[in-house]
């Protein structure tokens, strides 16, 4: 499989269509993934059949200081199917 990708001014892919290369992706086939960027952050990613039917789309939220806060996943219907949370941990880097 590969990917087409198409790029905006910043350098942000926006767009990406996969094409299969044998017959066991054949059902990815012309699958296309949009993406949208707000104030230099993604903001949301839309995932899409061969058919055109909008299979999910992914929108990200974040922190005044510029981390994920939550990224909600909709399904096609525009039904919620699951909201994640990232776990930011420290990592202490000690020097000698």
């Amino acid at each position: 499989m590969y990917a087409d990708c198409e790029c905006d001014g910043d350098g942000n892919v926006v767009r990406l269509t996969k094409h299969a290369v044998n017959e066991s992706y054949q059902e990815e086939e012309g699958a296309v993934e949009e993406y949208q960027y707000a104030g230099g952050k993604l903001f949301a990613c839309a995932y899409y059949k061969g058919d055109g039917t909008l299979e999910r789309t992914k929108v990200y939220k974040y922190t005044l200081d510029g981390k994920i806060e939550n990224i909600t996943i909709y399904l096609g219907d525009n039904s919620v199917e699951n909201i994640l949370t990232p776990v930011y941990t420290k990592i202490a880097v000690y020097t000698e």
